[in-house]
């Protein structure tokens, strides 16, 4: 799946038809969007939805190296933990789409604690409402948009969610 992401990312009109054809292994969960100016490795998964609530599709993925080469990323630690000093770990990219399917702003984010390592288990997108209405979940009321559901090992669920400024990481009290 990595080469395929990789090559639908760099491409982005091309069809899943297309590169079936050419003999690389896709996924439902394939999707395409025009990025430029960055070397993305080892991608984990890929979603899909608004996450900014501007109405346009946005694209949120996480892999294990995403270094920008010529792109503007707005680029910060994202954790629910007051003391990260070494990001490590995978690293989750957003683009803001605009109405034509292209990205108007990225943001990468690092993981501080092995946050997106729950990316394994397949993201999941909802919208803020669904996820506000989970159990032990309270989420800001300010947020509007799609929120990412990343999984954890623990089965204890987190939500990643703009803030209006920046993207921020819920993470809902552990109960044993």
């Amino acid at each position: 799946m990595n080469q395929t992401v990789r090559m639908l990312l760099a491409v982005g009109g091309a069809s899943a038809a297309f590169f079936a054809a050419a003999g690389y292994q896709l996924s439902a969960r394939v999707i395409a969007m025009p990025l430029t100016g960055l070397n993305i490795d080892g991608v984990v998964d890929v979603v899909r939805g608004d996450f900014n609530g501007d109405g346009f599709e946005d694209l949120f993925l996480v892999a294990e190296n995403i270094a920008p080469t010529s792109a503007n990323v707005n680029q910060y630690a994202i954790t629910g933990a007051s003391d990260c000093k070494a990001p490590n770990g995978d690293l989750g990219l957003i683009a803001h789409g605009d109405s034509k399917g292209n990205p108007q702003q990225l943001h990468l984010l690092q993981a501080c604690f092995g946050e997106f390592h729950g990316a394994i288990h397949r993201l999941e997108v909802m919208n803020a409402e669904q996820a506000k209405q989970r159990d032990g979940v309270s989420l800001p009321q300010l947020v509007s948009g799609d929120v990412v559901l990343v999984p954890t090992e623990a089965a204890i669920d987190t939500f990643l969610y703009w803030d209006g400024k920046r993207y921020q990481l819920y993470l809902p009290d552990e109960v044993p």
